[in-house]
């Protein structure tokens, strides 16, 4: 039905929908609870990603990935744009049955649904009111603004590295003799050797004994989707100091209240 009336849905059903266009068509098994540990800390159960079935072809998801960037570009969805990053999503005013039961022209439930980075999704999110007040009330007014603000601080913690190649955080490389010590160093004595870095573009840096944020920015400097676990300074890092990665790879660390490593 091109017009939503008399079909009703879950807020967990829309967010699979558009989950299924964000994973190139593959409709996903809900995972309601990320892991369950014991008082030990020991992970006793950790649900893994479960294709149900491809819904859409490529092709089509291409379509509607178009089409729901357009939404955010210069639609409805305007609202709910994040800097330095491409949104793709869609708007929802959905009206609610009065006292009479007609649809009511006030009451509603706004809604937007969408993912972002639209080009490799990191996140699908869903941000729903239900019967919001107000002379503006609608998905483009109230939701889309809701979904922006989430998703930008989201996207920050998870290092997730932006569209806009202006906004992202690069490691340059110096030669090492080119590199002058900023410190004093009184005439006549010897200039004291430069160590190189023990880490290289393409190669997994070694982010064991940081704190949180350093290991995140390292890692999302080399354009890798970071997973944290955990609080403290990095224990544990997958992949491991030297393995070879491309962008777009997912970098997992757990971290730990453990002294940090020297």
């Amino acid at each position: 039905m091109s017009f939503g009336q008399e079909i009703g849905v879950t807020a967990l059903q829309v967010t699979m929908a558009a989950a299924a266009v964000a994973n190139g068509g593959y409709l996903m098994k809900p995972i309601v609870v990320k892991r369950v540990e014991d008082a030990g800390g020991h992970v006793v159960l950790e649900p893994k990603p479960l294709v149900v079935r491809r819904v859409l072809q490529p092709a089509t998801v291409d379509t509607l990935t178009d089409i729901l960037r357009d939404v955010v570009l210069e639609g409805t969805g305007r609202a709910a744009a994040v800097p330095g990053y491409a949104v793709a999503g869609k708007t929802g005013t959905a009206q609610k049955v009065d006292a009479s039961g007609r649809y009511s022209l006030v009451d509603h439930v706004a809604s937007f649904v969408g993912f972002a980075p639209a080009s490799r999704p990191a996140l699908v999110i869903l941000a729903s009111l239900d019967g919001p007040r107000g002379p503006r009330n609608q998905g483009g007014d109230v939701a889309a603004p809701l979904f922006a603000r989430v998703a930008q601080d989201a996207l920050r913690i998870l290092a997730v590295p932006p569209d806009d190649p202006g906004r992202v955080l690069r490691a340059v490389t110096t030669a090492p003799e080119a590199v002058v010590p900023a410190a004093y160093r009184p005439q006549g004595l010897p200039r004291p050797a430069v160590v190189p870095r023990d880490d290289e573009p393409g190669l997994m840096p070694d982010l064991r004994g940081r704190s949180a944020r350093e290991a995140a920015i390292a890692a999302a400097r080399r354009g890798l989707v970071v997973e944290l676990r955990g609080s403290g300074h990095v224990t544990v890092q997958i992949p491991e100091p030297g393995t070879e990665i491309e962008p777009g790879n997912t970098c997992v660390l757990t971290l730990g209240r453990e002294e940090a490593l020297p």
